[in-house]
């Protein structure tokens, strides 16, 4: 008989211990059933974010409890700016919204004291890969590494000065001792490419992923050689290339490459809104880590040759707060060096 209580009384604790679990589901799949999340992105059509942006409204819902559909809604505006704030600060936090974050958003937070978001504060979502930049010579101009950008003139193309292609060539000049010079004003990697073709630059500074998928043949020739990389350690594929992270002559400097560095830890990488219900939040990682593992997912990835270095969103938080844990003093720092750049290139076009 008190076997027969004990088997039962576990039995009640199981059930018990079960139930909320259970009821979490179905409340979930209740309030998410028959709604529409909206996968927003602060840029325009074509582009990465609007690319990762298609894949989230795609498959994303499928695995979230109630199978909400999704939609996608481009904001651009202020080099992601205008959509970094519409997130943070107007957008639902019901958990029918999130965002491709700009990845901007760390340097910003730190560099910025006018900025009216917080990177830390997001809720994070999963990182679908992390964007590290390089910087390419032509065989043609006989740069094999930073040493030769080192002993002579070496013409870089840019977007603009203060985009990262015109900041990377710059904070190398600084803190490596690279005699780069910026010539700027193309309208993205393809007109920098073009201009190498011509002899225009000898170097450009493009994203990896751009690189390795639409210049692979160069890469294997040896007709583009990577001389120095934006990252926050060297790249496993490109062991023996600088980056920018290795330099710095004190505190500030090397804090501030270490922020500039860290947007590649973003890459392209969901968020909702500070303050989104918990539960549903956590529904949304859940439904993330699911949506990586479909055969479909997989299938449509490998198809379009889309480049994946995944993150799940507790450990990309983790990864954010690492790189924001600076004291005032630090802050007050990276800030002062960021300003000496600013004010060195605000007479340029």
């Amino acid at each position: 008989m008190t076997r027969i209580r004990i088997a039962a009384a576990a039995l009640g604790v199981a059930l018990a211990t079960a139930a909320p679990a259970a009821a979490d589901e179905a409340s979930l799949a209740q309030f998410f059933k028959d709604r529409t999340i909206t996968v927003h992105f602060g840029g325009g059509v074509g582009g990465s974010y609007w690319l990762y942006s298609q894949l989230a409204a795609t498959y994303l819902g499928k695995h979230i409890p109630g199978n909400p559909k999704a939609v996608i809604q481009a904001m651009p505006g202020a080099g992601g700016m205008k959509g970094l704030n519409y997130s943070f600060n107007v957008a639902p936090r019901d958990g029918t919204f999130i965002t491709m974050a700009h990845a901007e958003v760390l340097q910003e937070t730190v560099l910025n004291p006018d900025v009216k978001f917080d990177a830390k504060k997001y809720e994070w979502l999963g990182r679908f890969t992390d964007i590290v930049s390089v910087g390419v010579a032509s065989k043609a101009s006989g740069v094999t590494s930073l040493d030769d950008a080192r002993k002579r003139e070496v013409v870089v193309g840019a977007t603009g000065f203060r985009s990262w292609t015109g900041f990377a060539p710059m904070l190398f000049n600084r803190v490596a001792g690279t005699k780069f010079k910026i010539v700027a004003g193309y309208k993205g990697a393809s007109q920098m490419f073009h201009a190498q073709d011509q002899k225009e630059v000898e170097v450009v500074p493009a994203s990896w992923v751009v690189v390795k998928v639409n210049k692979a043949p160069q890469l294997a020739s040896g007709d583009l050689v990577p001389i120095f990389a934006v990252s926050l350690d060297r790249m496993a594929e490109l062991p023996n290339v600088q980056t920018i992270t290795e330099f710095g002559r004190d505190e500030g400097e090397k804090l501030f490459l270490k922020v500039f560095a860290a947007n590649g830890v973003i890459g392209r990488a969901l968020a909702a809104p500070p303050g989104t219900n918990a539960e549903r939040v956590q529904a949304i990682r859940t439904g993330f880590e699911k949506m990586l593992q479909d055969p479909a997912f997989k299938a449509h990835v490998a198809e379009k040759k889309i480049p994946l270095n995944t993150l799940g969103g507790a450990e990309l938080a983790k990864r954010v707060n690492t790189v924001l844990d600076m004291s005032d003093d630090q802050v007050k720092k990276t800030r002062a060096v960021y300003n000496e750049l600013l004010a060195g290139i605000k007479d340029k076009k």
